[in-house]
């Protein structure tokens, strides 16, 4: 009934204690999924590779509206071939795609020691900058070249995407999970 991000309520974490199963799939409330084959296909493929940590796939940014953007600006968040990425992907792109494309094993959280834990809530970076740090810390990621959501991006006005962040560098850890 009332939102609790706006009064310092920490929601993935209160969330993530009470979710159960071998993965984890996220859609924020202004998104969408628009395949309905994108679960199965993302799980399928989890389950025939262990090497993987997460899946991913191409979303259409759409505006307030639920209007595309222009191909150009689509071009930005869109893949052509299906794709492998490992942990050197990071350190040129910042992140593998949004939140409404991952699907991800929900042991990468289950196994973090309680303070790497807190140091990673911590971190002042989007959700999925630290999510995609975090899964290509922990394996590869396979990403569809597949329209299986859309993102919705503000650009204007008083909503969660209008403030100024700087990320000026991230550093994956040395071994091998976090």
């Amino acid at each position: 009934k009332e939102n609790q991000y706006s009064k310092g309520v920490k929601i993935f974490q209160s969330l993530y204690l009470k979710a159960q199963g071998k993965y984890i799939a996220f859609c924020e409330g202004d998104d969408y999924w628009i395949d309905e084959n994108k679960l199965q296909l993302q799980i399928d493929l989890l389950e025939s590779h262990p090497e993987y940590s997460a899946s991913t796939h191409n979303e259409i940014v759409v505006d307030v509206s639920g209007n595309p953007y222009s191909e150009e600006y689509q071009a930005i968040y869109r893949e052509k071939t299906d794709r492998i990425l490992d942990k050197t992907f990071i350190y040129n792109f910042c992140k593998v795609a949004h939140t409404a494309s991952f699907v991800y094993r929900s042991s990468l959280y289950a196994e973090m020691s309680k303070d790497c834990w807190n140091a990673y809530f911590d971190i002042k970076a989007n959700g999925d900058m630290k999510m995609s740090a975090l899964f290509l810390a922990n394996g590869k990621v396979y990403h569809f070249a597949r329209d299986m959501a859309c993102y919705r991006f503000v650009n204007s006005g008083t909503d969660s995407w209008s403030s100024p962040v700087s990320y000026t560098h991230l550093t994956l850890p040395t071994n091998s999970r976090v």
